[in-house]
C-alpha cells in the first residue's frame, strides 16, 4: 500500500467541512471588492463502480444562489480543486469564492472513502471530474457550454496538491529518494515504508490540465527526483514555514527544485498545515497534537492572521490563473506578498 503523510489526518480535517460565507474579496489590498455574484451548483461525479462523488460549482451568476443562472455568452476556464486527505469539498470555500469572483468555473469534490489507498483513484477523480464537465444532457444542464475545457487547472491542498501534481504529469512509485527518506526514518515515519521492490513508475496524468498549484503538497518523495522532473506544465507551490506535516525542506522545497517545467514557490513564514483550510469553526474539536497548531492559526492576535492569508492564497491563485489561462502577466509572488504585509520568501524559474 502506498503510504502518504496524512494518516492522522482523517478524522481532523473531516471536522472542517464548513463553508465560508465571505464574499470575495478584492485582489488588490485597500480596493474594493468586485461586484460579483456567484452562483452554487450542486450535482455528481461518476468515477467508477459505486463511485459516485458530490461535487460543487461555484461561478459567476446573473443572481446568488443555488442553482442560479450563469452569466450567459461566455464560457470560463476551469480550476478543478481536491482537499486534503479526508476533507470535504468545501473545506477552502474562500478560494473557491474568490476564484469564481475573477471570472473561472470553479468545481469541488468529495474524494468519497478517503484515504491513503487512494492515491492512484484520486488524480482519476479530477480527470472523471473533467469529463463530466463536458457532458451535455446532465443536471444542471448549462454546466458543459460553461466550462471551456481548453484551459483547465488543478488546485489542492495536502494530499490534494499531491493530486493536482499527479494530474500534471508526475509520476508515481518506487524511487531512490523515498528509499533513501525511509531508511533516515523511524519505524512507522509518516510516508514509509516505500513500496518493496523495483518496478516502473506510474502515469496519471491527464493532458487537459494545464497548471498545477499545490498548496503545502505532499508527493515528492513519492515521485522523488526523477518523476517530480515528469511534471508537464507549469506549477505554483506554497508553502508553509510551520508546518510540520510536508514541511519546507523534505516536501516542497524538494518538488519546486525538480520540477522543470516554469514554476513558482511562496514560503509563507508564519503559515502552518492549517492556514490553508477552513477550520477555525471547528477548533475546539481539534485533537492533540494538531490542536496546538490550528489554534496558533485562528488565534486574533496570530503572527499570519488567518483572513490575510486567505486573501494573499487568493491573491496568488487568481495571479497564476490569470498567466497560464488568459495570457497575463506573469505571477509576482514576492509583491503580492509585500502587498499584504506578510512576511513571505518567493522564488520562480522558467
Amino acid at each position: 500500500m502506498l503510504r502518504l503523510p496524512f494518516v492522522s489526518l482523517l478524522s481532523l480535517l473531516a471536522l472542517a467541512c464548513g463553508g465560508s460565507q465571505a464574499k470575495p474579496e478584492s485582489a488588490r489590498p485597500g480596493q474594493p471588492a468586485p461586484p460579483a455574484v456567484l452562483g452554487t451548483a450542486s450535482f455528481t461525479v461518476d468515477a467508477g463502480p459505486d463511485r459516485v462523488l458530490p461535487a460543487i460549482a461555484w461561478y459567476p451568476a446573473e443572481k446568488p444562489g443555488e442553482g442560479a443562472p450563469p452569466v450567459a455568452g461566455r464560457k470560463l476556464p476551469v480550476l478543478v480543486m481536491s482537499h486534503g486527505l479526508g476533507g470535504k469539498k468545501e473545506h477552502a470555500s474562500f478560494l473557491a469564492e474568490r476564484v469564481a469572483a475573477a471570472g473561472y468555473l470553479v468545481v469541488a469534490i468529495d474524494h468519497v472513502n478517503d484515504g491513503v489507498e487512494l492515491a492512484l483513484q484520486r488524480p482519476v477523480d479530477v480527470s472523471k471530474t473533467l469529463d463530466r464537465l463536458a457532458e451535455h444532457g446532465s443536471e444542471p444542464d448549462w454546466l458543459a457550454d460553461l466550462a471551456d475545457l481548453e484551459h483547465v487547472a488543478v488546485y489542492g491542498h495536502s494530499f490534494g496538491g499531491f493530486t493536482a501534481l499527479v494530474t500534471a504529469g508526475a509520476l508515481l512509485g518506487p524511487n531512490p529518494e523515498w528509499t533513501a527518506y525511509c531508511a533516515g526514518k523511524p519505524a512507522g515515519a509518516f510516508g514509509c515504508p516505500p513500496p518493496p521492490g523495483a518496478g516502473k513508475q506510474l502515469s496519471l496524468r491527464d493532458p487537459r490540465v494545464d497548471l498545477a498549484i499545490g498548496a503545502a503538497p505532499a508527493g515528492f518523495i513519492q515521485f522523488g527526483r526523477a518523476g517530480t522532473a515528469a511534471v508537464a506544465t507549469p506549477v505554483v507551490l506554497i508553502g508553509a514555514g510551520k508546518d510540520r506535516l510536508t514541511t519546507l525542506a523534505e516536501y516542497v522545497r524538494p518538488l519546486f527544485d525538480n520540477i522543470k517545467q516554469p514554476r513558482w514557490i511562496l514560503e509563507l513564514e508564519q503559515a502552518n498545515h492549517f492556514t490553508f483550510v477552513d477550520v477555525c469553526a471547528k477548533q475546539d474539536k481539534i485533537p492533540a497534537p494538531f490542536n496546538a497548531e490550528v489554534a496558533e492559526a485562528c488565534a486574533p492576535d496570530a503572527p499570519l492572521p488567518l483572513r490575510t492569508a486567505h486573501l494573499l492564497i487568493g491573491d496568488v491563485v487568481v495571479a497564476a490563473l490569470d498567466h497560464t489561462l488568459k495570457g497575463g502577466p506573469a505571477p509576482d509572488l514576492a509583491a503580492l506578498a509585500k502587498a499584504r504585509e506578510t512576511a513571505a520568501r518567493a522564488d520562480a524559474a522558467r
